[in-house]
């Protein structure tokens, strides 16, 4: 559907009101090192796998970001 079809139809028959706030998680493939380079230097070491992703030539993870250099700053 279109997004104000989508909007229609939550408020009408799911009672969302206000802005439509989608969330989402980063997918990253861990098999290419730029990647791995590119989070390092965020601060960011730590993944969690993703079962059934290998198959498309890669290992794909979804990053986590630490509480510690979230609250020193260190990650943006």
């Amino acid at each position: 559907p279109k997004s104000l079809q989508l909007q229609h139809h939550k408020r009408v028959f799911h009672n969302v009101a206000g802005p439509n706030r989608e969330l989402g998680l980063p997918v990253v493939d861990l098999s290419q090192e730029d990647n791995l380079k590119r989070l390092s230097s965020l601060g960011i070491y730590s993944f969690i796998p993703l079962a059934n992703r290998e198959q498309a030539n890669g290992c794909f993870g979804i990053p986590v970001i630490s509480v510690h250099n979230m609250q020193n700053g260190l990650t943006s």
